[in-house]
C-alpha cells in the first residue's frame, strides 16, 4: 500500500511549478508566490495512476491556514486521503555552478563570463539573491587550490553567497537547500559551467525538488 502512487504529479494552473509528493504519508507540498488575490483561483492540474478516480471538493475556498484534503481511489477500490500544503515563496536566486578555474579556458570564455556578469548585475538590481556554488573533490577540485577557486573575472561580491557541494548537483548540498528555504525562494535561474553535468544535474534536482 505504501508504495502505491495514487497521486503521479500534481501543480496549479497557474503556477510552473509542481508539488512535492509524499506518497506514504498522503502529503503534498507546493511553493508558489500565493497571494491573497489569486488563492481563490487556484485550478489545481493532477495526474493519477490508471483507473484510479479521485473526489475534489466542490467550491473549494483555499486559505493560508486551511489544509486542502481529497481521496483518491485506486481501480482495486482502495482509498487514499491526501492533503495539500500551500508554502508561500516569492524571491529569485540566480545560482552560479562551478564557475571555477579548473574549467577554464572554455569555448567562448569571455562571452560566457561577461553573460553571467550581466545576469549577476540584473539580479542585485532586482535585489535577487545570487548564490555561487563550488565543486570541492579531490584533484582540481582540492579545496583552496588555485583551480578551485572561482574565476577572477566573476568574483562574488558584497550581498552574494557562497556554498560548496561534493557531488554533481547541488540539491545533495544541505547548505544549499538550507539557504534557499531561508531565503525564501520560489524561482531558480542557473548559469555557470559544465551544462553537460553540474547545471543538468541540478536543474534536473530542482525539478524533483518542485
Amino acid at each position: 500500500e505504501s508504495s502505491k502512487n495514487y497521486i503521479l504529479s500534481f501543480r496549479f494552473e497557474e503556477f510552473l511549478n509542481r508539488g512535492i509528493i509524499d506518497h506514504s504519508n498522503g502529503r503534498i507540498k507546493i511553493s508558489a508566490p500565493f497571494t491573497d488575490e489569486n488563492i481563490q483561483s487556484l485550478t489545481p492540474i493532477i495526474q493519477i495512476s490508471e483507473g484510479a478516480t479521485i473526489d475534489l471538493p466542490g467550491g473549494i475556498q483555499y486559505d493560508f491556514t486551511d489544509q486542502i484534503h481529497f481521496t483518491v481511489t485506486a481501480e482495486d477500490g482502495s482509498e487514499r486521503i491526501y492533503s495539500v500544503e500551500l508554502i508561500t515563496k516569492s524571491k529569485t536566486a540566480l545560482i552560479i555552478l562551478d564557475l571555477q578555474n579548473a574549467n577554464f579556458p572554455a569555448y567562448n570564455d569571455n562571452i560566457i563570463l561577461d553573460n553571467i556578469n550581466q545576469l549577476r548585475d540584473h539580479a542585485n538590481l532586482k535585489s535577487e539573491a545570487v548564490i555561487f556554488i563550488q565543486h570541492c573533490g579531490p584533484g582540481d577540485w582540492q579545496i583552496g587550490s588555485e583551480t578551485w577557486q572561482i574565476h577572477d573575472y566573476v568574483q562574488p561580491q558584497t550581498g552574494d553567497y557562497t556554498v560548496q557541494k561534493t557531488e554533481i548537483h547541488a540539491f545533495y548540498s544541505e547548505e544549499f537547500t538550507d539557504l534557499i528555504e531561508e531565503l525564501n525562494v520560489y524561482k531558480l535561474v542557473f548559469t555557470g559551467t559544465r551544462t553537460d553535468l553540474c547545471i543538468q544535474e541540478s536543474i534536473q534536482s530542482a525539478y524533483n525538488w518542485g
